[in-house]
């Protein structure tokens, strides 16, 4: 039961910071935040769930800051920058640079870099 409680307090702290997805439209950061709840729910162990929803939290930031940069249309060199922090690893730092080339939706790329940090966390 206290590892529900636990949990119930993250969630609520994800809910009550909007500085997780400032600066993103509403639909746009729902993606960000629906993803911090399903990694909380699904997380099983109760020792390490500070630990793991300050990486998470951190994580959704730095998703979010990427988005905001190809929102605004930044400089690739300061979007790759930035995925430096969601990920090291280069094959996925030149896959997903090369998304940017399409010109997809910015929901689309926030799925893509929710993916990347899936594997992250």
């Amino acid at each position: 039961m206290s590892s529900e409680i636990t949990k119930h307090h993250v969630i609520e702290s994800i809910l009550d910071n909007e500085s997780i997805t400032d600066g993103l439209e509403d639909g746009d950061a729902q993606h960000i935040i629906q993803w911090c709840l399903e990694k909380v729910e699904t997380f099983p162990q109760d020792e390490a769930l500070a630990e793991y929803s300050r990486r998470l939290i951190q994580q959704a930031r730095t998703v979010t800051k990427i988005a905001i940069h190809i929102q605004d249309g930044d400089d690739l060199s300061l979007i790759k920058r930035r995925f430096q922090k969601l990920t090291t690893d280069s094959a996925k730092q030149q896959s997903f640079m090369g998304l940017l080339n399409n010109q997809l939706p910015l929901n689309e790329y926030i799925h893509a870099l929710l993916k990347i940090a899936d594997g992250v966390i």
